[in-house]
């Protein structure tokens, strides 16, 4: 149970992480764009 839960709980970092990436490369690639 525990550790299923310890899972859940990575998968959802790993996602915050991802999304932080993408997130991360718009702004970059927006700030290109606009100078």
């Amino acid at each position: 149970m525990f550790d299923s839960h310890l899972k859940l709980i990575l998968r959802k970092v790993e996602s915050d992480l991802l999304f932080y990436e993408f997130s991360k490369e718009s702004v970059i690639i927006y700030i290109i764009i606009i100078f």
